[in-house]
């Protein structure tokens, strides 16, 4: 599947199917996590088949509305060192994970646990040191949800979040379409966000792309950019580019925080 298709009809699943991962899809998560651990040194995941345990340990603490998202499985990313950019980097392979979940035919949706006290959360998911503050719960669709179904909803437009070398100067479409980049940033609008905030904002700059954030309030609002982030290098690889994202978090002032940029 297209990643442009992947985004229109990505949604997350809060309802499974009442089944365990059977033993195949267990080995193919686990080798999909195990390649994902190579990657860095200050994230890691991990695989928790015991999902009514930890649903049942989680009710009333986490999940939406304080009803916790019950499923067969769930991958804890676990963050080892309480910086920007492991979180950053965390929410990137966790999105990562997603896509392929789903090209096995598993569902997945994003749990939230920064509201759940510190020593129980080490004690459900048996660490010491770094933060568990996301999982990923696991399972298989209800064949109802049509889960590739197309899925279309509010978001900004392009002109709102795509600048011309500085923040606020508009970027016209037809420069865009010159860089061959529209397609690119019309998808990219549909990456998904915490309460649908969408924070990126881009500038163009000759020929470098610079990416920025509204100023964060916490450590954790660096996962909507690590998600943005993943889906702008997926959306780029189908139109031939290769980015190199050079991060370097820092202030600009109003309202706005610098990530990183990356050649055109």
């Amino acid at each position: 599947m297209l990643m442009s298709d992947f985004l229109l009809s990505r949604k997350s699943v809060r309802v499974f199917k009442n089944k365990k991962l059977s033993g195949k899809s267990v080995k193919q998560v686990e080798a999909l996590v195990e390649d994902i651990n190579k990657t860095r040194d200050d994230v890691r995941y991990e695989l928790c088949v015991n999902g009514k345990d930890i649903s049942k340990s989680l009710e009333g603490k986490a999940g939406y509305g304080g009803v916790m998202i019950d499923a067969p499985a769930y991958i804890a990313m676990h963050t080892l060192e309480e910086k920007p950019i492991a979180y950053l980097y965390g929410a990137y392979y966790l999105e990562k994970l997603i896509t392929e979940l789903k090209a096995i035919g598993l569902a997945s949706c994003w749990v939230t646990l920064l509201e759940v006290d510190e020593d129980e959360l080490k004690s459900i998911f048996k660490y010491d040191s770094g933060k568990v503050k996301y999982i990923l719960a696991v399972g298989y669709p209800p064949r109802e949800l049509n889960i590739g179904k197309a899925n279309y909803s509010s978001r900004i437009g392009i002109e709102e979040y795509v600048f011309k070398g500085e923040l606020g100067n508009e970027m016209e479409m037809e420069e865009l379409e010159e860089l061959g980049l529209d397609d690119l940033f019309y998808y990219l609008r549909m990456a998904p966000s915490s309460y649908n905030r969408q924070p990126w904002r881009f500038v163009i700059d000759e020929h470098m792309i610079k990416l920025y954030t509204l100023n964060t309030e916490s450590i954790n609002d660096y996962v909507d950019i690590g998600i943005v982030i993943y889906y702008f290098n997926a959306l780029a690889g189908t139109i031939g580019m290769r980015p190199n994202w050079d991060i370097e978090i820092g202030e600009t002032g109003e309202g706005f925080e610098y990530i990183g940029q990356t050649q055109i």
